[in-house]
Formats: C-alpha cells, structure tokens, sequence
C-alpha cells in the first residue's frame, strides 16, 4: 500500500522506471512519424488556434505572434496509428499504478482518454495552476474516482516546461476538506517540479493544483497524458459535451478485438 499512501498523502506520485524504456523511446519516434502525417495534423489541435481560443489556459510569456500556424499542441491520441502506443498503454503496469493509486483492483479501472501534450521548443507554452476535476472533457462527479498519469516520452525537466505540482499544503487532497482557491503566488513558492526519464510516469490526484512553465529548450517535450477512473463512475454533467472533438474520448473497440486487448484494456463509451 505505499503507493497508494503516498498518493494520498502527497496528491501526486512519482513511478520511476515502471515502463519499459525501450518501448517508450520507441513511442517518441514513432509519434515524430506520425505528427508529420495530415490526418493526424487535422485530428489535432494547433497551438496558435487554442491560444486564441482560451487564453486564461496560458501564461503571458509569449503571444499569439509568436507562434507558427501549424504547431501541434494537443495530439489526437495516437492509439489508432501506432501498435507501439496500443502496446505501451495496455502496459500492466501502468494500469497497476493507477489502480494502487486509486485503491481498486485493474477489473475496476476504465480509461477515459489518451492524449499527446506536444510543447514545441523555445515557444510551448506556460500553463496555468489548474486542476483535473471538474475539467471541460470528461471528470467524475467525485474527484478520488479519477486520476492522470503522464508519460514523457524524453527526459522532462525545468528547461523544457515540465509538470510543476503543488503539495497539500497549497492545494489539499483531504476528501473532508472543500478544496481551495489557486493562489498563484503561493503555488509559485511551494511547487516541486521533479525531473522524469523516459520510463517513468507522474501519477496526478484530481484535485492537486499544478501547471508547467514555458518551454525554453531547443526540444520538444512530448508527453502523454492518460485518464483513468473507477468504473461505473458518475461522470460530472458540465464536463460531457457530444459537441467535443474525438480526441478528448477513445473508443478504439476495433483494434482492441483486432489486437486481443480487450482483457488489459477497458474503454468508456457514452
């Protein structure tokens, strides 16, 4: 049970080389193939038309002027393009990790969505302190019956615009507390930003506050982002909108009998 301890204590917890390196270096290339492909162009979401759409997501440390027209910010999940990606999301041990952090067995897990974060060098982005719950794709009406893990697919560090968390000191996890407002400066002040390698995996609980600065390499930092929840979970009303574009809800039912997933893989479908 430390896992999940720790998970509960921290709100945040850090696997480290629980993937397996070679398949998640694999990964990288194979999504630096498939970015270039205009099918996964289209089903993406560019970064320069996001910024002008929600600009209260970002910092304001670069402008909308600054940013090509053809900057891949939100993936579409790569699941359907690459059996590497199918391989490492049905990793057993990514679903253990998730189901020790949230205190079920794997038969009770479902996953959500898979997403690819992409932060271009020099102009990814600064996000906001934000939390999960309560997001605009899909969340759980209780926050302890969803989670996020994400995967780097490179070494993730300061330099490169990684995960910043909050500890419950800024930003509790306690179930009985109401979860408070996002003071900017204090989360500044308190944040822990760990440095992950290729094989890690950043396990995030709904309700911690984090963010990430600006990337200021000369890398993209890819990472991917997966979404998983206690079955039969509730989902919060706001957050389900069939208007949303397909990447935010993966039902890939197809590949998964093509492949034999299915006993590693379970999918929500609306």
């Amino acid at each position: 049970m430390e896992v999940a301890d720790r998970f509960g204590r921290q709100g945040y917890f850090v696997a480290r080389d629980v993937l397996d390196k070679q398949l998640v270096e694999a990964c990288k290339k194979d999504l630096d193939r498939i970015a270039l492909c205009q099918d996964y162009i289209e089903q993406s979401v560019n970064l320069r038309s996001l910024f002008g759409s929600s600009p209260h997501r970002f910092g304001s440390d670069i402008s909308i002027d600054d940013l090509p027209g053809n900057s891949i910010f939100i993936g579409a999940s790569p699941l359907g393009d690459s059996e590497l990606f199918r391989q490492l999301i049905a990793s057993e041990a990514l679903w253990h990790l998730a189901a020790q952090c949230l205190r079920v067995n794997t038969d009770n897990l479902v996953l959500h969505f898979v997403q690819v974060i992409r932060k271009a060098a020099m102009i990814g982005p600064t996000i906001k302190w934000h939390r999960d719950h309560g997001n605009k794709f899909l969340s759980t009406a209780e926050p302890t019956q969803m989670m996020r893990i994400l995967i780097p697919l490179q070494v993730s560090n300061r330099a490169n615009g990684c995960t910043s968390i909050v500890p419950p000191t800024a930003g509790t996890t306690d179930q009985a507390q109401p979860m408070p407002a996002i003071d900017a400066a204090h989360c500044n002040e308190h944040s822990a930003s760990p440095t992950l390698q290729a094989g890690d995996a950043l396990a995030i609980d709904s309700r911690t506050i984090h963010g990430s600065d600006r990337n200021t390499s000369e890398q993209s930092r890819d990472q991917i982002t997966v979404q998983f929840a206690v079955a039969g979970a509730e989902f919060l009303s706001s957050s389900i909108d069939a208007n949303k574009e397909p990447y935010h809800l993966s039902t890939y039912s197809s590949f998964i009998d093509d492949q034999n997933l299915s006993s590693a893989v379970s999918w929500v479908k609306l």
